[in-house]
């Protein structure tokens, strides 16, 4: 997927707000799941990537 980095950083804000709003163990993990599939990178990268 190609995307500007001005998408990547939308399409992270909308990701993380959605992260946060969910409480349940496997949904936060289903939502690094498809950033990993997305941004074709590790669950550890997306993890400790330091927010823009």
């Amino acid at each position: 997927m190609i995307m500007s980095s001005k998408s990547r950083r939308e399409y992270l804000n909308t990701m993380r707000q959605r992260y946060k709003a969910t409480s349940s163990r496997s949904e936060k993990s289903e939502i690094i799941n498809v950033l990993c599939k997305n941004f074709n990178s590790g669950q550890q990268y997306q993890v400790s990537t330091p927010y823009p």
